[in-house]
């Protein structure tokens, strides 16, 4: 959980970073409904409902966002394989969560 934590933070400098990179007004959208989805997981109120929702939602991104990418895409430099990368990356940190929460919650059962 905290590679992947690491990761989003280094990919998301590499966005921001790059004077070439211009993130448009779907993009702003998504990542403010991925940082909403975050901030909610970390609510005391949260469920695994909730979790799988949100695994879910980033699963359905990576699925939009690879099929509407062509071969150039796929490159290190660039902006959409970037982005591609950090939905990755979220996608594994959400996963990490789950599994240290069930298994506490599994801990706290027994």
């Amino acid at each position: 959980m905290i590679e992947s934590a690491e990761k989003i933070a280094e990919t998301i400098r590499h966005i921001v970073c790059r004077p070439s990179f211009s993130i448009s007004i779907s993009d702003k959208c998504e990542i403010q409904a991925l940082r909403k989805m975050m901030d909610d997981m970390l609510e005391p109120a949260f469920d695994f409902q909730m979790i799988d929702g949100n695994k879910n939602f980033v699963e359905h991104l990576i699925a939009v966002r690879s099929k509407s990418m062509g071969y150039e895409d796929f490159s290190d430099g660039a902006q959409a394989y970037s982005y591609l990368t950090l939905l990755y990356y979220l996608h594994s940190l959400i996963n990490s969560f789950r599994h240290i929460i069930s298994t506490s919650s599994q801990s706290l059962m027994q």
